[in-house]
């Protein structure tokens, strides 16, 4: 009687309100599970022995060590986030009237990982989520460079991988780089062979290795994490254990055909063991803290001394390679009619 008089009757909760928890549930344990690792990269070195110009008979490469760090950041369902990549320069010269770069860019005088780098990342992207109202769980290795103590963080929940297991747990040292790698240093042999091919170029590898700037390097790897397929990013997070799924079938990617298989594969290996952070001493801390008040333009001019000075092509140079490139795509199968309006 009690329950006839006050309107109270017994329903089954369901409809919209309880999918829309079983969604928000999923939209946690599977699309916001994220993974961020860095890795060393030597972005002039060449494989021993194998690019060099036709009619050379001298030795084609050497291992050049000029590096740079990049930290490659994923998640679970396959989604990337642009690289951030760390220089020893603040301004290089390849930089000038550059107004806008596909990575986020940083500077260390070894171009290592910092606590203090790391955290003013964490910090932007957790200010990001949180304008999206969005949370995320990310993983990361318990290097010294991840411990962000005093960095207070809203929409990102940091854990670390147990010790002694990233090499066979964490889904970035799964494959994930290694395949990013494999497409930089396609590009760089498709750079390089390009040059050694033309006629009026009689330069070899090496010497057009060390024109690479540090622009250049950032374009093809920003390129080459852009082509990292999301199902090869899914297999790696299911190959370390932390995705229990059906493997995809996977990508499949050929070394260039001027090169010879296993020299290429010890080409990507080459900067494996790139050390990427240090322990930190109060002297490196001090050290740290000054440079990001103090300019150094000599270091600038040093971090691009072997590269040609940059020539910014005019709008009607950029129209007229518009006009070229459109034609010789048309012959080509190429029917991408909106990229070329938009690019023009």
């Amino acid at each position: 009687r009690f329950k006839k008089r006050e309107g109270i009757v017994f329903k089954k909760m369901h409809g919209e309100a309880e999918d829309a928890d079983i969604r928000s549930r999923e939209e946690w344990l599977e699309k916001d599970i994220w993974n961020a690792d860095e890795s060393g990269i030597y972005f002039r070195a060449l494989p021993d022995g194998t690019l060099t110009f036709k009619s050379d008979n001298k030795k084609g490469g050497k291992k050049s060590k000029e590096r740079i760090t990049a930290l490659f950041i994923c998640s679970m369902t396959g989604k990337k986030k642009d690289l951030f990549i760390i220089g020893k320069s603040q301004n290089p010269r390849c930089f000038k009237n550059v107004r806008h770069l596909p990575v986020h860019y940083a500077v260390n005088a070894s171009a290592w990982m910092t606590g203090y780098l790391f955290g003013e990342w964490l910090k932007d992207w957790d200010q990001k989520l949180g304008q999206k109202r969005r949370k995320i769980l990310q993983l990361v290795n318990n290097c010294i460079a991840h411990v962000t103590k005093d960095v207070a963080l809203r929409n990102i929940r940091l854990e670390f991988l147990p010790k002694n297991t990233t090499s066979i747990l964490q889904p970035c040292d799964q494959g994930i780089i290694r395949t990013a790698k494999v497409y930089f240093c396609k590009q760089m042999a498709r750079t390089v062979l390009h040059h050694i091919d033309d006629e009026n170029n009689k330069a070899t590898a090496v010497e057009i290795a060390r024109k690479i700037s540090l622009l250049d390097a950032i374009l093809m790897l920003a390129n080459a994490w852009s082509d990292v397929d999301a199902s090869t990013i899914r297999n790696c997070w299911k190959k370390g254990g932390l995705v229990i799924a059906p493997m995809e079938e996977a990508t499949v990617v050929e070394p260039p055909r001027e090169l010879n298989a296993h020299k290429f594969e010890e080409w990507i290996d080459i900067d494996d063991n790139a050390f990427v952070t240090q322990p930190v001493s109060d002297e490196d801390i001090v050290t740290e803290i000054r440079d990001q008040f103090e300019a150094k333009p000599e270091n600038n001019a040093e971090a691009d001394s072997n590269a040609d000075e940059v020539i910014v092509p005019s709008l009607t140079q950029m129209k007229d390679a518009m006009k070229t490139l459109t034609n010789g795509l048309l012959y080509r199968g190429f029917n991408d009619f909106n990229l070329l309006h938009r690019l023009e």
